[in-house]
């Protein structure tokens, strides 16, 4: 018997079969993993790579959803769609083109604002105040001044620049219409609230002053932070404070919870507030742009290029003050969308595409005339609004 088993080893030696077959899957079980994992890896950086140089040279409207429109009104981006509102009423239509929410009213000049699910209309030189969500009327109230400002935060806040006859007041609502702040501001100490931007928590706010009463003008920045960090600073809850000199700021924005852009008229300045305000990045410019934008990730500006009447020069940074690209754009506009992966540059009856770095996505024209945009939320699929209707389209 002994010998038996030697024969039948040295058989299987001779024929050079393993003794150990179950180390051998386990070898070849590793190394499909490892090829599958390659072609996967290599599969998604042809991926990436082919939407990176991925051009289009037409589209294609997948619904068009029409409507009457009576009356001059005017349009936000809210959502996936817009609010349409004029002195009369405001309504929100979702991208199917149906009617969420409507709500009737009597304004001189409305004004409304949108942060993520809140909508705010104002009545300015009035004193009424809507504040809607996503399912409709969340509160109206009055306020004790006339309103010549009005911002809401993501968490429904609402703020309104109010006009008395020798100062100014700042109040801050919450949704309920309960009074939260009050701050009273004068010409000759603060200068006129040019523009006011909150927080999305809307624990922060930045207000842009301009004094015209000295040699000049003066522009200020005040950051307020009405959380437990303000409450040691003083009864205003001012935590910083930045002079401008002579540089104009027309406008502040939040762009994310703990970061602020000040748009000035030959900078722009990105501060950092997580709890006081600090300098981030400075963009300087010779000239004063004609639009500016910006999202969560990158800011940018549209110049007039001199001596070319419709022609214009497009620049966009990080928030580290980093140019990204800049290019010439000969195209007439009537509105910037800073969607999170492209940006469009609306006609009046063309659309321009590019990519945060530059390419050139599509370009051409609509083929109606159009008042506005809004990115869908899906890839290189937009919602254009005509007079009578809105188009869904999509490039190819």
């Amino acid at each position: 018997m002994k010998t038996k088993n030697t024969n039948q080893e040295e058989i299987i030696l001779l024929r050079g079969e393993s003794t150990q077959p179950k180390k051998r899957k386990k070898g070849a079980g590793k190394v499909l993993i490892l090829l599958a994992a390659t072609v996967l890896l290599l599969g998604a950086i042809f991926f990436v790579l082919y939407q990176r140089n991925r051009t289009f040279d037409s589209f294609e409207v997948v619904n068009t959803y029409y409507f009457e429109e009576n009356g001059v009104m005017s349009y936000e981006t809210y959502l996936d769609n817009v609010v349409r509102y004029s002195k009369d009423g405001i309504t929100y239509m979702n991208a199917k083109g149906e009617v969420v929410w409507s709500s009737s009213y009597q304004m001189k000049m409305p004004k409304v604002c949108v942060n993520k699910e809140y909508v705010a209309a104002a009545d300015f030189n009035g004193n009424e105040v809507y504040l809607f969500d996503s399912e409709g009327l969340v509160k109206n109230f009055t306020t004790p001044y006339n309103i010549c400002n009005v911002e809401v935060s993501a968490k429904g806040v609402v703020a309104v620049v109010l006009e008395a006859d020798e100062e100014n007041y700042i109040y801050l609502y919450d949704k309920t219409a309960t009074e939260l702040v009050e701050i009273k501001t004068t010409i000759g100490k603060n200068g006129y609230p040019l523009d006011i931007a909150l927080s999305e928590d809307g624990i922060k706010m930045v207000v842009s002053y301009i004094n015209t009463e000295s040699m000049g003008i003066n522009t200020n920045l005040a950051f307020y932070n009405f959380g437990s960090v303000g409450q040691n600073e003083n009864s205003d809850r001012l935590v910083g404070a930045v002079k401008c000199g002579e540089s104009l700021v027309p406008e502040v924005k939040f762009i994310d919870n703990d970061t602020v852009c000040a748009f000035m008229d030959d900078q722009i300045v990105v501060y950092d507030m997580k709890d006081k305000p600090g300098e981030k990045a400075k963009i300087e410019f010779n000239h004063e742009p004609r639009s500016v934008f910006a999202n969560e990730k990158y800011i940018g500006m549209i110049t007039e290029l001199e001596n070319q009447t419709g022609s214009y020069q497009l620049k966009v940074y990080n928030l580290e003050g980093k140019e990204r690209f800049q290019t010439e754009i000969d195209m007439e506009y009537i509105q910037i969308v800073a969607g999170e992966e492209e940006l469009l540059l609306l006609g009046s009856n063309n659309l321009l595409v590019m990519d945060y770095r530059g390419n050139l996505k599509y370009q051409g024209e609509l083929g109606f005339i159009a008042k506005g945009a809004v990115c869908s939320g899906k890839r290189y699929e937009y919602i254009i609004l005509g007079e009578n209707a809105n188009y869904q389209i999509r490039l190819k």
